[in-house]
């Protein structure tokens, strides 16, 4: 519950930081807009002063508009992971899961290629031309990592058996959008495995992303964790993760 209660601090923190930015812009922007129609109508003797005004306000608020932007961004970024975890979606019941022995099948018939196998993790990938589920999205990538002992999510021998297999990818130099599920099992439910399972990637700028999502899977309920939201993603990438994580599941959820 503590946790509950941090996590629900930040999500308004952050919440009031970008209603700040958002008001402090339209605020500049209106005095920018009456300063403007002052210095027209103001006296001959004063106008050329408070022209200049106008003109070193008009940078000044063109450079705090590239800030904000900037700041917005990573608020976004992280409003949206907090406002996920305060929603504290539960796991979905599944038909099929990475531990079962027709999940090989699955990802043959969903085209994915094994890229390597090793005795801690297996890595699946297949190449979208264009995502699914959205519109206007380029060359994509999907990764499948199937844990079979206990590893970190981000270890570095999982990114960098990802760069070698990259690397013998004729066009990845062409790709835009990364998704990556990091799968770990466990018999019962823990809290600190879900903690675990809520560190995830959400990076997105214009037409590119990057989004990971460690999934836990509860094998003796055929049940999956992933970190997602009630009805608001975060970006159209987050939303083809997790409607390509139901499909190719088969998740007992719409």
């Amino acid at each position: 519950m503590a946790t509950r209660r941090l996590d629900m601090s930040s999500y308004k923190i952050y919440l009031n930081k970008r209603n700040w930015i958002l008001i402090t812009v339209v605020f500049g922007f209106f005095l920018l807009l009456g300063l403007g129609f002052f210095a027209y109508f103001v006296e001959s003797t004063l106008q050329d002063f408070f022209q200049a005004m106008v003109f070193i306000l008009g940078v000044a608020y063109l450079i705090g508009l590239l800030v904000a932007k900037q700041m917005m961004f990573t608020i976004s970024m992280y409003t949206h992971y907090y406002r996920m975890i305060e929603e504290d979606m539960p796991t979905f019941d599944v038909d099929i899961h990475p531990y079962m022995a027709t999940f090989s099948q699955q990802l043959i018939h969903y085209q994915f290629i094994l890229g390597v196998d090793r005795p801690l993790y297996e890595i699946y990938y297949r190449i979208f031309p264009r995502l699914p589920y959205v519109k206007r999205t380029g060359l994509s990538i999907i990764w499948f990592v199937i844990t079979k002992d206990e590893i970190d999510s981000y270890d570095s021998r999982i990114e960098d058996d990802v760069i070698y297999i990259k690397s013998k990818i004729p066009q990845a130099e062409k790709l835009q959008n990364e998704l990556t599920f990091i799968f770990h099992e466990t018999q019962a439910w823990r809290d600190s495995k879900k903690t675990d399972a809520q560190k995830i990637v959400n990076f997105h700028i214009q037409n590119r992303a990057m989004i990971s999502i460690p999934c836990l899977v509860i094998t003796s309920k055929k049940q999956v964790y992933a970190l997602r939201p009630n009805k608001q993603f975060p970006n159209k990438y987050y939303y083809v993760a997790i409607q390509f994580l139901k499909e190719i599941t088969a998740a007992k959820i719409t």
